[in-house]
């Protein structure tokens, strides 16, 4: 990553019939965070050469989009295990599961660690993100909301927080979900910008 290259070539690391989506590699670059979809959706880990599977949750409920807090010790993804779309919290090796928001609008997606850990960014299904701060109980949640996009059929879908903590980058979603490209967010600035109009989950270097 430093040297902006790929080197060697692509092996697999998964196969069989199971769909793996959102992945998200651990801190130490030894685990690959995954959901794996179809008919259960289920959140795994396995070694970055494919040589061990663990699966974290398995049940009836639909787990997705898991991310690595920045230590490593800790797997943030949003579930409907409680009934509806919330942010949850699960150690890598599938203890302290834990429910981390409880937020009014039914449905909560996408959660993105802050580059200290201290925050999260989750999006409301069609609504303006908010931050949160991971230590506090939910009833001590002081939510910084992000303003509204610049055009108000638009929102904007936080993806990835910029290493310096500054900036998030994330898709612009337009009506009925469309992507419309991808943007940024300046945190000290509060103003958005516009990157691209096309592409979906940007992701810092």
């Amino acid at each position: 990553a430093a040297a902006e290259k790929v080197v060697g070539q692509p092996a697999s690391v998964t196969e069989g019939s199971k769909q793996i989506s959102s992945c998200d590699l651990s801190p130490d670059g030894e685990w690959l965070a995954v959901y794996a979809g179809g008919r259960q959706e289920d959140i795994m880990l396995l070694r970055t050469d494919g040589s061990e599977l663990r699966q974290l949750t398995d049940d009836v409920h639909r787990d997705r989009m898991p991310r690595w807090s920045p230590d490593g010790k800790r797997i943030a993804f949003y579930s409907n295990r409680s009934g509806k779309y919330e942010v949850w919290l699960i150690n890598p090796d599938g203890s302290g599961l834990e429910q981390l928001t409880y937020h009014p609008s039914g449905t909560v997606l996408y959660p993105v660690w802050s580059p200290d850990g201290a925050r999260l960014v989750y999006s409301p299904g069609g609504g303006n993100p908010f931050i949160m701060e991971v230590a506090k109980p939910w009833k001590q949640q002081s939510l910084q909301e992000l303003p509204p996009f610049s055009d108000a059929a638009q929102w904007f879908q936080p993806w990835s927080w910029s290493p310096d903590g500054r900036k998030l980058a994330g898709v612009v979603q337009g009506a009925a979900g469309a992507g419309l490209g991808v943007g940024i967010y300046d945190l000290e600035t509060q103003k958005f910008g516009r990157l691209t109009d096309l592409g979906a989950g940007p992701v810092w270097l």
